[in-house]
């Protein structure tokens, strides 16, 4: 194989893990923590579903992973900063909406949960820029 052919395979594989493979297992990783949350709640507590953005957890899951990847891939200086302030942002909307919340026991455990997927997603885009990057 040529040099070209080997970047190429590379490329593939590290978007297929970061976009696919990390999709899916944050998904998974979310969907079972929040499972546990929900099991811990006490029958009397209000329980509902807190929705943080109004646009799908999957393209916005994608699209920081599209973004975050490459970054990784060429090295670019400051992307663990940017990486971290992108989490720390989304953080900060989600605890804008746990204010207004009734519930913020509930309310604070979704956040957290949401954290702990945000983390994950982050390292499926540091794990396929990585793989990328060779």
């Amino acid at each position: 194989m040529n040099e070209i052919q080997i970047i190429l395979i590379r490329w593939v594989l590290g978007l297929t893990v970061s976009l696919l493979i990390g999709q899916i297992i944050t998904k998974l990783f979310l969907e079972k923590l929040r499972n546990y949350i929900n099991s811990k709640v006490s029958k009397n507590e209000k329980i509902k579903k807190i929705e943080s953005l109004y646009i799908s957890r999957t393209i916005v899951g994608l699209m920081e992973r599209t973004f975050f990847t490459p970054l990784v891939a060429f090295n670019v200086s400051g992307t663990a900063i940017a990486m971290i302030g992108w989490v720390t942002i989304k953080m900060f909307y989600n605890w804008q909406i746990i204010i207004r919340e009734e519930n913020t026991r509930y309310a604070r455990s979704y956040a957290f949960s949401g954290l702990f997927g945000n983390l994950c997603s982050m390292f499926f885009a540091l794990i396929g820029g990585i793989i990328c990057g060779g």
